[in-house]
């Protein structure tokens, strides 16, 4: 994201201007348009700003709630070459913290007030055909978000967060996903419908068009993953990218997203099915490969979560990751979930 700056120039004697007044207008309309998608989908984007340790403010450019980094350790990455002049620097961090439940931490922004540890000895409700049956649909609401070729310490203003080029975006991780599941028995469709280009503004409303269509064309569809990647930004300019070492090698952190209807008014009313899946992935995840995971987001949020019961949302690493390292993420995501959902084989 980038802001540019301007200079007022001084305002004339006679009156107010007729374009202030259609600029005024066309404001007017934009708040309204975003506040009546974010209404029906819960789904309002945040520029939220926090203050992690350090003093530092992060500005989270894609996430819908802003997160504190109550735990942040460095880990030093070797560059295949000397950061050049210019560009912002990229952090390279650890992301836990929040409440602890078992393995692994929650960030609940919710005001449920649920006993997650309790939520947790609840299975999904689920049963899981290992025949390739379709059981498993993987989506990108925002298709085009991609990765960086490689580290250097830096990102710049020319390199890619978007691209069409699915060996290289969300798709590519879906891909690796989708991979991992199929090798287990579990059938996948993998849709790479484009929702968020050339217009990015109701992707949502767009992937839920998706969504419709994949399950009435395949009813045995029990689970919908929506792939994602973040983005992290401090009011510095300072860029910071999850990672973490398993096996030797580094993979982006992973973000399950899962989210809760407050008062009824998103459609949502059997959210307490997704969060159980959700806590059952990230404690799995954890168990196999350690910190892979950053805290699972529960908040009031719907993201299209109510296609079935077992409907999530997740983020893989963030705009300055490598390639290399979300694909590996998505491998490893891919088989915990499948340990996950081949307990409840039928």
């Amino acid at each position: 994201m980038r802001f540019v700056g301007f200079r007022r120039r001084p305002r004339r004697k006679g009156g107010v201007r007729p374009w202030l007044v259609w600029a005024s207008l066309l404001l007017v309309c934009v708040i309204i348009s975003s506040a009546v998608q974010g209404s029906l989908h819960g789904i309002l984007p945040s520029g939220d700003i926090v203050n992690p340790p350090g003093n530092r403010q992060i500005t989270y450019l894609e996430s819908d709630a802003p997160y504190s980094k109550s735990d942040v350790s460095s880990n030093e990455t070797e560059s295949s070459e000397a950061p050049a002049e210019g560009g912002n620097p990229v952090e390279e961090v650890l992301l836990d913290g929040g409440e602890q439940i078992g393995n692994f931490f929650v960030r609940d922004t919710t005001d449920a007030g649920l006993d997650l540890a309790q939520e947790l000895q609840v299975d999904p409700d689920i049963s899981i055909l290992t025949d390739g049956t379709p059981m498993v649909l993987i989506y990108h609401t925002h298709t085009t978000e991609c990765f960086l070729p490689a580290f250097t310490g830096r990102v710049y203003d020319t390199d890619p967060s978007r691209t069409l080029d699915e060996s290289q975006s969300v798709v590519a991780v879906g891909e690796k996903v989708a991979e991992a599941l199929r090798a287990r028995g579990i059938g996948v469709i993998h849709d790479k419908t484009v929702h968020d280009d050339p217009v990015y503004t109701g992707a949502y409303d767009r992937s839920w068009e998706t969504i419709k269509k994949n399950l009435e064309q395949y009813p045995s569809i029990v689970m919908t993953l929506d792939i994602h990647r973040d983005a992290m930004i401090a009011e510095d300019g300072t860029a910071y990218k999850p990672t973490v070492e398993i096996n030797g090698r580094k993979a982006s952190q992973v973000m399950i997203i899962t989210g809760r209807d407050p008062d009824g008014s998103y459609g949502f009313p059997d959210w307490q099915d997704n969060l159980h899946m959700a806590l059952k992935v990230q404690e799995q995840a954890t168990e196999k490969y350690g910190s892979l995971m950053r805290p699972l987001d529960f908040c009031d949020r719907r993201y299209n979560m109510n296609a079935t019961h077992n409907s999530l949302l997740v983020e893989f690493g963030t705009h300055v990751n490598t390639l290399s390292e979300v694909l590996y993420a998505g491998s490893l995501f891919g088989d915990a979930l499948a340990d996950v959902l081949l307990r409840y084989a039928a």
